[in-house]
């Protein structure tokens, strides 16, 4: 198995927030994208990862750590 890692260069935005009133807003999101971006791993268990905190406190570092790992991961062959 080959797991792809994407890079900020193949993000693709597929919730927004769109404001309703001062103060309240409605996540919506984007399906055709969605499912454009889970075709090609369909038959893959999908893991979402939501990292969070206040700035200065290692959220790109740790993304850039899970990153660095999978995609040596997936560069391992098994036999």
């Amino acid at each position: 198995m080959c797991a792809t890692v994407y890079n900020m260069a193949n993000t693709v935005k597929i919730i927004d927030f769109k404001k309703e009133e001062e103060r309240k807003y409605k996540v919506e999101l984007d399906k055709y994208r969605l499912n454009k971006i889970l075709e090609p791993v369909q038959h893959l268990p999908i893991i979402v990862l939501s990292i969070t905190g206040a700035f200065r406190t290692g959220k790109s570092f740790f993304m850039n750590l899970v990153a660095t790992y999978l995609e040596h991961k997936s560069q391992v062959t098994v036999e």
